[in-house]
């Protein structure tokens, strides 16, 4: 726990953060009055709408934005938390429509259900399964337990969106009595993926077959791992009876989500793909996948640590060696604490070990040493655990000012595009829990 002194409560007060820890701070402190406050808000002002939930593992917030788009409803994309008050919060700020869709995120047991009981869904969409809980929660089979509370609350006249390539969802199928519907590339899917490619850096074609209907898109969003979104929106928009055309329009015009395998252009034919917002393995190891599918002249693997592995820290990274190893004409520029393990696994699996440098724990040291580096026509996957905000070394490609050297920042409600101290750095002001690690 973080102790403040009144010290730094003044520097807080007095710092350009106040509004952005203080106002997050009071919407948490009133949980227990918010909460029943947005139930009744749901069986009053937004009685008639029909509310979507997801939840998952990964992959959350992209899926959400998907079939926000599809169903031509709001959703709320903020960058406060996805739980508790955060979820309150966004639901007192939706207005009377048809559809709404709600990022019901969980860090601990027994939370899923009360987020379930207040927001009364009737749509469900499970993202994913996979390792990202194992502190909160403490293993695979407890995160399909938790989250499925999303799936048990469902009505009879509900739908429940599956993703059918995962066997940890599929697994979760008899925890509902709402309609199953399967989305993936397996042969009993409703919404089936008949084919694909990356068309980069644009982002992927699809064709899909939507209950029996076969539909052509080119989407913005990049990669395999961004596919069942597409497909999820599909089904949300079928099963409501939505015209499917329409939707199509709206999710082929949706752009990338920010953090999540998002292609940015900087300049001198140099794109950097942005998936620094989370690091768990499994998306550490997809996005590998997908650099090594993606045409470049050369790879910069500018990436830090891995949270939560599902094995040892040792193993984890061994484990990893192999997807580092599958990318051709690449460097390693590691970031972060775990440099010797990283070099170990990629070593291992047959890395070229001069292909691999440590840049230091600090990011801002980093952004100097990584600038000398970029050459024309270079392909740049920045990856990291969100507390690290490795997406300021895109920034510094991008022009701007960077001058904060935090190793690691929890200020949740705040992203460092949007920083007021990203040039000028932190001098004077709290480091809140970034420090207090």
């Amino acid at each position: 726990m973080v102790r403040y002194t009144l010290k730094d409560l003044s520097a807080i007060v007095a710092s350009p953060f106040r509004w952005k820890i203080i106002v997050p701070g009071i919407w948490t402190a009133a949980w227990p009055l918010v909460r029943p406050l947005a139930g009744i808000y749901r069986r009053t002002a937004l009685a008639r709408m029909r509310l979507a939930g997801v939840t998952g593992s990964f992959g959350k917030t992209t899926t959400c934005r998907a079939l926000g788009a599809a169903l031509d409803a709001p959703f709320l994309y903020d960058r406060g938390g996805n739980n508790s008050s955060g979820i309150a919060r966004r639901m007192l700020r939706l207005r009377q429509g048809a559809f709404g869709v709600l990022e019901l995120g969980i860090d601990g047991p027994g939370q899923m259900a009360g987020f379930s009981a207040m927001v009364r869904p009737q749509i469900g969409v499970i993202s994913g399964i996979g390792t990202e809980h194992r502190r909160s929660l403490g293993s695979t089979e407890t995160t399909q337990r938790e989250k499925g509370e999303l799936l048990r609350a469902l009505p009879e006249d509900g739908t429940a969106i599956f993703n059918a390539d995962l066997p940890l969802v599929r697994e979760m199928i008899p925890m509902t009595r709402a309609r199953a519907v399967l989305c993936g590339e397996q042969e009993d899917a409703d919404v089936r993926l008949l084919a694909w490619k990356l068309n980069w850096p644009h982002g992927n074609w699809m064709r899909v077959s939507v209950g029996g209907r076969e539909i052509e898109l080119q989407t913005r969003f990049a990669g395999w791992q961004m596919l069942f979104p597409v497909l999820a929106g599909l089904a949300a928009a079928w099963t409501e009876g939505l015209d499917l055309d329409e939707a199509k329009a709206r999710l082929e015009a949706l752009p990338p989500t920010p953090g999540r395998m998002e292609p940015v252009d900087v300049g001198r034919g140099v794109t950097v793909l942005n998936d620094a917002f989370k690091s768990s393995y499994e998306t550490f190891a997809t996005a590998l996948d997908q650099v090594a599918a993606i045409p470049a002249k050369r790879r910069l693997l500018v990436v830090a640590d891995i949270s939560e592995p599902p094995v040892s820290q040792t193993q984890a990274y061994l484990d990893l060696g192999e997807h580092f190893a599958r990318v051709d004409d690449a460097y390693i520029l590691h970031v972060g604490r775990d440099y010797r393990r990283l070099r170990a696994g990629a070593i291992k699996s047959g890395f070229p070990k001069e292909r691999i440098e440590h840049l230091g724990k600090s990011v801002l040291a980093a952004i100097g040493e990584i600038q000398k580096r970029v050459q024309p026509g270079d392909l740049i996957l920045l990856k990291g655990r969100d507390v690290q905000r490795m997406e300021r070394v895109m920034l510094a490609l991008q022009g701007r000012e960077v001058g904060c050297d935090l190793q690691y920042c929890d200020l949740r409600s705040n992203r460092c595009d949007t920083c007021p101290v990203l040039a000028g750095g932190w001098e004077g002001l709290p480091k809140f829990r970034a420090q207090a690690r």
